[in-house]
């Protein structure tokens, strides 16, 4: 089973490579996972058109928002049906959740990790993918 990793314009492309090495280092061969490059402000102005001219540092995405825009981003990019996309974001969230998923797209909020964990916050992000894609797999 493959898993893309992207991201939002604003998150450090090097995060994703991080989190993928934490990922890789689970047990199996079951999942395979693939590091994309974060998106462009103009595929969220494509994927989201309420985001044109939106101050993205302030702008609160809805969690409907946030979940309509991995889905189409997965569409939009061939993704297989099969497949997971996961998309971090340092986006404010209306609803502070720090992660959900709809069908096989999810989305990790990377925000805010060092209230929770005294660790690297590769750590938590990690966690929060593996508990969505089993969970959307029940």
């Amino acid at each position: 089973m493959k898993i893309h990793i992207t991201s939002t314009p604003e998150t450090n492309k090097s995060l994703i490579q991080e989190v993928i090495e934490v990922l890789k280092q689970s047990k199996g061969e079951f999942f395979e996972f693939v590091g994309l490059d974060p998106m462009e402000e103009e595929d969220l102005n494509i994927l989201d058109p309420n985001l044109v001219n939106q101050n993205l540092d302030s702008y609160e995405l809805s969690l409907d928002e946030i979940l309509s825009i991995c889905s189409k981003y997965k569409s939009i990019n061939k993704i297989h049906t099969d497949d997971f996309l996961v998309v971090l974001t340092g986006m404010k969230i209306k609803e502070e959740w720090f992660s959900a998923f709809r069908k096989r797209a999810v989305f990790v909020d990377v925000n805010n990790w060092e209230s929770l964990i005294n660790n690297d916050r590769k750590y938590g992000i990690s966690h929060q993918i593996f508990e969505n894609i089993f969970q959307s797999l029940i």
